[in-house]
């Protein structure tokens, strides 16, 4: 697992009130591409500090409040994207301490240069053999340019690592085991790296025997034979089949097919082979007769016609079949009501109208004995005793006087009434009657027509409806609407208005935002931000004598800012006893910053790259990571994953003896460490934050119990001292300053 250390945004920084330059930075520091920047906090007696601007020469811009400087200090940690030559500034804001403006105090700039950091150039890996529960190990890493390489294995068991580089380990139980090798390795030009490769070791306590059993079953249609495999193979890794066909062919598929070159039986016989992980082989063979012929199937085609009135209908079978004998031939009807019946053309009386399905089942069969059938269904209507109404009209208009002329039909009616809705709160009962309307307009005038059968209660009714335009003065009549889709800021307007008798339609578009009106029937308009805002077309027509018809429509548009980012979590983790490692594979597609959050389901979070979490107890834990990004446009996207895992705890004890205890810390000058003092020593090592290795010490038979260690001459930043011995690593971490 490559190891990316970055610097945690929660390293507490003392605040300092001095007397130095009001806008300055007091100290940078450089982890790898990462930037620290701290700088003064001084006001003038009458002002309040309002925030402070960051502009780290990339185009991203960070402002910060007093209160987060208040909390905080003033520090900020920034990553970069890129290598390169950046020029940082600051800019202090002030206000009133009574209150008023915020004005600018002043501006403060300085020159950086971000570094890449060395390149990983080894390739970890390794093989592994079994013997019971015991695993040998061999390191098969790669590093042609290296001077320096160390191992350290985790065995996947909970047990403690080894520092071999081919070695031997045995597990206490049989089982499958995720066994990573964690590589080292530096070249001649003093650059290091550190990668992972894992793969899965299965041991057992003895071998265990695969058991083979062959069977298959088979099908037939003429000569053509199918065959199904129910072979089984147990603690089998290779399966392989061997099919003989009767002498007639052989296949090594696992479900063949096979035509046979005539009918009759044939004695087919499967091989089964297997193999399992030690390479012990168990085979076993099974065989059956199959039996084909020379047959011609049936092919049957069901169909049926209808006839009656009213409740009653007779149905005429007209199925036909082919290859088939008749007296073998059965009939299914069902009738959509529950009813059925089995007769060739039955009749069926149904107790309501209405819709019904009407499906006929043929089955039949050849002189062979073969069965074949086939389904039809019918969707018929119904009609119970009574009247049946159908309403109709027709209209002319002369100004603002509609006649309507009924053609309404209904059949087997005793009486019919007609009731008129003129689409103004207005009605009649007149057959065909006239209406004046008060003002002009589009009205929907419906027609119910209701009529009763013969002498009893049976009624039936209809309604129809349709559209009836009264021209104004004008001669024309305008209706605005309109539609719209919208992309980021931009909106694009689709005009759905109509104007009946009009030669000449005009659009006045107002976009709500204070700019110039459009005339196109389909503008598109891009908002300076974004919002919701009230839209109007107004739409005017001209009619052929002169005259004018206007109407207006608004409705509220609303634009967003377009995401132009895409955020991806992603992560993977492995497991030291207590400790998971996280491994942060996100990516954020366009982002000119972005920021991750974990949390670790016992309270525990995490603002790193890719943090380790020591957990204090046992349990199953969610671990989840959330990835914040930036678009250059100001834009935020967000992506989370979680992932549930199983931690099998050491003990407090042991997750405390494999820290180091050192002090100061923070330090300039000295670090005082204190070493492990009940097992035998072997190196000291100390790596910065991009895990290039800067200090290699053996230790070996060293006898005292602690150790003054320089770092005066180290650039200020963060360092990882590790301490080896022959069972663990202790490891701390200490800022240069």
């Amino acid at each position: 697992m490559k190891k990316v250390l970055l610097l945690l945004s929660f390293i507490v920084f003392s605040f300092s009130k001095n007397t130095k330059a009001q806008c300055a930075f007091t100290d940078l520091q450089s982890f790898g591409t990462i930037y620290l920047f701290e700088y003064n906090w001084v006001l003038p007696m009458i002002y309040t500090l309002d925030s402070v601007a960051l502009d780290y020469g990339d185009g991203f811009v960070e402002i910060i409040s007093a209160a987060q400087i208040q909390a905080n200090g003033p520090v900020s940690i920034y990553p970069y994207t890129n290598p390169g030559t950046y020029n940082v500034c600051i800019t202090q804001y002030l206000s009133f301490a009574g209150g008023g403006p915020v004005l600018p105090n002043c501006v403060s700039c300085t020159t950086i240069n971000v570094m890449p950091p060395p390149p990983c150039f080894g390739t970890p890996l390794f093989s592994s053999t079994t013997s019971g529960l015991t695993a040998n190990f061999t390191d098969l890493s790669s590093c042609p340019t290296c001077l320096f390489t160390d191992w350290t294995w985790d065995f996947g068991d909970g047990s403690f690592p080894s520092f071999s580089q081919n070695p031997t380990h045995t597990y206490a139980a049989p089982g499958t085991y995720y066994v990573c090798l964690e590589t080292y390795f530096e070249d001649a030009t003093g650059n290091s790296c550190s990668e992972t490769y894992c793969d899965s070791v299965t041991v057992s306590s003895s071998p265990v025997l695969c058991f083979a059993n062959a069977n298959f079953s088979s099908t037939t249609s003429g000569l053509l034979a199918n065959f199904s495999n129910l072979s089984t193979c147990t603690n089998c890794v290779n399966s392989s089949y061997a099919w003989n066909f009767g002498g007639q062919g052989t296949s090594a598929q696992t479900n063949p097919s096979f035509t046979f070159s005539a009918p009759g039986t044939y004695n087919v016989c499967l091989v089964l082979t297997g193999q399992n992980s030690a390479g012990i082989t168990c085979i076993d063979t099974f065989c059956q007769n199959v039996t084909v012929s020379q047959i011609t199937n049936c092919i049957a085609n069901a169909n049926f016609g209808q006839s009656g009135s009213f409740l009653t209908k007779s149905f005429l079978n007209t199925s036909n079949c082919s290859n088939c004998v008749n007296i073998q031939t059965t009939w299914y009807w069902t009738f959509g009501d529950g009813g059925t019946s089995t007769l060739m053309s039955p009749t069926h009386t149904y107790a309501t109208g209405g819709t019904y399905n009407v499906c006929l089942v043929m089955n039949t069969a050849n002189s062979a004995g073969i069965t074949c059938t086939d389904t039809t269904c019918q969707t018929i209507t119904v009609l119970a005793p009574g009247c049946y109404a159908t309403a109709g009209f027709t209209n002319t208009v002369a100004g603002n006087t509609a006649t309507f002329t009924n053609t309404s039909t209904c059949a087997s009616c005793a009486t019919q009434s007609y009731i008129w809705d003129f689409g103004d709160a207005t009605s009649s009962t007149l057959a065909s009657p006239a209406h004046t309307y008060a003002t002009a307009g589009v009205y929907t005038v419906c027609l119910i027509i209701n009529g009763t059968y013969g002498t009893g209660g049976l009624t039936c009714s209809d309604t129809i409806c349709s559209t009836v335009n009264i021209f104004p003065a004008s001669g024309c009549l305008a209706n605005s609407t309109f539609t719209f889709t919208t992309n980021g800021l931009q909106a694009n307007f689709t005009s759905n208005s109509t104007c009946l008798s009009c030669t000449n339609p005009t659009y006045s578009w107002n976009f709500g935002d204070g700019s110039l009106p459009a005339t196109s029937p389909n503008p598109v308009h891009t908002y300076s931000g974004p919002g919701t805002y009230n839209v109007c077309l107004i739409f005017t027509g001209t009619s052929s004598s002169g005259g004018t018809c206007k109407d207006t429509f608004c409705t509220s548009v609303t634009v967003v800012i377009p995401v132009l980012c895409s955020a991806n979590a992603a992560f993977s983790t492995t497991n030291v006893a207590n400790t998971v490692n996280c491994v942060n594979l996100s990516t954020c597609n366009n982002c000119t910053s972005t920021i991750y959050s974990w949390t670790f389901g016992d309270g525990g979070t995490s603002s790193w790259n890719s943090p380790s979490h020591t957990y204090t107890s046992n349990g199953t834990y969610n671990i989840c990571l959330k990835v914040i990004g930036y678009a250059n446009n100001q834009s935020i996207c967000v992506d989370s994953i979680c992932k549930q895992i199983n931690v099998t705890s050491v003990g407090i004890e042991d997750i405390a003896k494999r820290t180091l205890n050192l002090y100061p810390n923070p330090a300039s000058q000295k670090v005082h460490i204190e070493l492990p003092s009940h097992e035998p020593l072997l190196d000291l090592k100390v790596f910065d934050v991009t895990g290039r290795r800067v200090l290699y010490l053996p230790i070996k038979g060293f006898t005292n119990n602690t150790l003054d260690l320089d770092i005066s001459q180290y650039t200020n930043g963060l360092y990882i001292i590790q301490v080896n011995t022959n069972t663990s690593h202790y490891r701390a971490q200490v800022l240069k300053q």
